[in-house]
């Protein structure tokens, strides 16, 4: 079993990995970004900011997905909203958070069996559509 942990944590590294590229290119002042120059020192607190706002969002992922079993229908919509935002992005967390969140299509709310519906319809199969437009 330590060597799945070891797998999923090796996944998740190359996950991160990945996304922190995507925003330090994004940060760098590519002409289709930004139209002004960056000094060294501006592109270095732009990419801690980046990297500081990814580690937030991996280390909040979990409480959200708790909040996929609240009783309170925005507290799960919102759950579901945030989750599919982050899913559509690549983070691996919040993809595992969606997959849990297709047990609520079993929920007594409407709303929320809709939500779910339309994440799961959204990102898997129509992944060029933006979700929760």
């Amino acid at each position: 079993m330590a060597a799945t942990g070891g797998l999923v944590e090796e996944g998740l590294d190359r996950e991160l990995s990945k996304q922190l590229t995507v925003v330090s290119y994004l940060q760098v002042g590519t002409p289709y970004t930004c139209s002004h120059t960056h000094t060294s020192a501006h592109t270095h607190a732009h990419s801690q900011n980046a990297v500081k706002f990814v580690e937030a969002i991996n280390k909040h992922i979990p409480l959200v997905v708790q909040m996929l079993g609240s009783k309170v229908t925005t507290d799960a919509l919102e759950a579901i909203n945030f989750l599919s935002k982050c899913a559509s992005f690549g983070i691996p967390a919040a993809v595992l958070g969606v997959q849990r969140s297709l047990g609520l299509v079993w929920s007594g709310d409407p709303t929320v069996r809709k939500a779910v519906l339309d994440v799961h319809v959204q990102l898997y199969l129509d992944p060029d559509e933006e979700v929760g437009d």
